[in-house]
């Protein structure tokens, strides 16, 4: 996890991607917004999404949790909303939005197959 996150707060979208699955398996689901970003191009689409909005995302990893086949982060994402987001238009306002992350992965290799917010 120390990898994916590293590579959000870096902006080093090639490095976040490598880190799931890179067939269809690979998701991100956005449970406020009932929006499911379906296989690796739904993760990278979702992502090139957020950088567009925040380019100054930043997470803090405020605690952790593990248990069989998931961790869990409570998180702080913070960053300026330059980009439009979901049909949301920017504003240029200071963001901070905290979440809950839930992470499920593929035990063969290690790789994420999903990243959960709420």
């Amino acid at each position: 996890m120390a990898k994916h996150i590293r590579g959000e707060n870096e902006h080093d979208w090639p490095t976040v991607y490598d880190t799931f699955v890179q067939d269809d398996r690979a998701h991100y689901e956005v449970v406020p917004l009932g929006t499911v970003f379906k296989g690796i191009a739904g993760v990278r689409g979702f992502y090139q999404s957020i950088a567009a909005a925040l380019p100054d995302l930043q997470i803090e990893v405020l605690s952790e949790y593990h248990v069989p086949g998931c961790s869990i982060r409570e998180v702080v994402i913070t960053g300026t909303h330059r980009g439009e987001f979901v049909g949301v238009k920017p504003l240029g306002n200071m963001i901070r939005i905290d979440m809950a992350t839930f992470y499920t992965f593929d035990e063969a290799s290690g790789k994420l197959i999903s990243e959960k917010i709420y």
